[in-house]
């Protein structure tokens, strides 16, 4: 099961996320029912029953109605729907969900009885069993159970992981969903945060959701086994601002473990991990046990050793660090949980297309990587967009990307002219030259008027509009693959 959660919920309201899915994959406005078809399977009967529901989702997500027709040349006018932002989507779906209500009263420990749950939800026993059957299903593969007096059963460290996905899913936007003794202790931690760091307000969600799971599992006597390894040094051992967080934190939990030492110790030290891997720490692998450590150097020496594979040459120590820092948090959730976060949808397609050497270098680091995170599935999916924002941020471009001349003559308008050429320069994933006349190795020109029939070019003469740049920017990364795709020839032949 992946990390985007939406495998917990009832098949019908996977499929709306489903549709979503194809549908932000597109480049229009609008799409074709055989396309949708082609990658779903659905019948076409099934294609309009779906679209009646996520007309329904959209008009109770926004009060406007989608405007999704089916034309007579089976053309679905998906205009609005790509407005919807997929966290949304999901969130609502999450609380609709009966699957979802029903995990969030096991978790809760509201429950014992098929019946109690009947008659919360006004549901028939059968129904309730067979959602019970369907979820244990479900959860199996991530190694859970639901018992038969509706306890979560399963390794401790997945439990937590699993419900802060589902709350911070459901509810990461709307009202805190935990009692107002755990939301207490959740802003006591928030202070100890401020006081130790310049916590961003995302961090300090994810960190509150973290926490008040941490805080309900812990109240109901759910503890960690001794055999969870360590991530961070002994104490003593500890930077002076990690074990000032400890002794503040310690404060906060200790009434929480009365006579329970070590079980204390190893909680308190599991949320200080916690708060690590949300990256709230800056960067520093000095608080790491050696094992970590050596973990950190393994990821370290196969992004060095892609690098020089890809472009033959050692990568500069100071983009290497800055690497680091960036993909600190990533690796540590990932050595830690064996998780990134949250999944969204990725468009693998439309990364390959517009950024290709940084996709290829991504592609070949998860492959180098799966020994050191050999409890990942789909480790490239995992990484893909840290990895390739990091790469496309901080790699030299004069050193990655093969060179694209564009001759920008403006004539007359020469604050337009400007204008544009602070518009190349800010295009990622490009590394383009500028001339202000045709050279030997012109690839594209810009102009207010046509220069030159042989070399592709675009006419200006007012501002561009987002679509124009939009083409230029996928103009000029055709011209970058073909010259990749060149190189790569010349390389294989020599």
């Amino acid at each position: 099961m992946g990390d985007d959660m939406e495998w917990v919920l009832e098949k019908q309201l996977q499929q709306p996320l489903q549709l979503f899915k194809i549908i932000w994959k597109s480049d229009n406005t609008y799409i074709g029912l055989n396309d949708v078809m082609s990658q779903t399977g659905w019948t076409p009967y099934m294609v309009n029953r779906v679209l009646t529901d996520v007309s329904d989702i959209y008009h109770s997500m926004t009060a406007l109605y989608s405007g999704v027709l089916l034309s007579e040349g089976n053309i679905l006018n998906i205009a609005n729907l790509i407005k919807v932002q997929y966290t949304d989507l999901r969130a609502h779906l999450f609380k609709r969900s009966l699957a979802v209500s029903i995990l969030i009263d096991i978790f809760f420990e509201r429950v014992t009885l098929n019946e109690g749950i009947a008659q919360r939800y006004e549901s028939s026993k059968n129904t309730i069993r067979q959602m019970k059957n369907d979820l244990n299903r479900k959860l199996e593969t991530i190694g859970l159970s639901i018992s038969t007096d509706y306890k979560i059963v399963g390794n401790e460290r997945t439990i937590r992981l699993f419900f802060f996905n589902i709350f911070y899913t459901s509810y990461v936007d709307d009202q805190f969903p935990f009692n107002s003794l755990v939301r207490q202790q959740a802003i006591q931690v928030e202070l100890i945060l401020r006081r130790t760091a310049n916590t961003q307000l995302t961090m300090k969600h994810a960190i509150s959701y973290a926490y008040a799971v941490w805080c309900v599992r812990v109240s109901h006597g759910h503890y960690l086994t001794e055999n969870i390894q360590d991530s961070l040094k002994p104490e003593d051992m500890l930077s002076s601002m990690m074990q000032k967080r400890l002794r503040l934190l310690d404060n906060i939990i200790a009434p929480m473990f009365p006579a329970k030492p070590a079980i204390k110790n190893m909680e308190l030290r599991s949320v200080l991990a916690a708060i690590y891997a949300f990256g709230e720490i800056d960067h520093s692998a000095e608080d790491l046990t050696p094992v970590m450590t050596a973990k950190f150097d393994e990821i370290k020496l196969a992004i060095a050793n892609v690098y020089v594979k890809t472009f033959h040459r050692a990568i500069q120590p100071r983009i290497l660090e800055k690497l680091e820092k960036v993909l600190f948090p990533l690796h540590f959730r990932l050595l830690y949980f064996g998780t990134s976060g949250i999944g969204q949808p990725i468009n693998k397609q439309q990364y390959a297309k517009e950024f290709p050497i940084h996709y290829q270098f991504v592609t070949a680091v998860a492959l180098e990587l799966q020994t050191v995170f050999i409890d990942c599935d789909n480790l490239f999916d995992k990484i893909l967009t840290e990895y390739l924002t990091a790469t496309i941020m901080n790699f030299e471009v004069s050193e990655t990307l093969p060179v694209i001349t564009v001759t920008l003559d403006m004539a007359d308008l020469q604050a337009l002219q400007k204008y544009i050429a602070q518009i190349l320069t800010n295009l990622p994933g490009l590394y383009i030259h500028i001339t202000n006349q045709f050279v030997k190795g012109t690839d594209f020109y810009i102009s207010n008027v046509v220069l030159r029939q042989d070399v592709k070019g675009v006419v200006w003469r007012t501002l561009p509009t987002k679509d124009e740049v939009s083409h230029l920017k996928e103009e000029l990364t055709k011209i970058e693959r073909k010259k990749i795709q060149n190189m790569r020839r010349c390389s294989g032949s020599n």
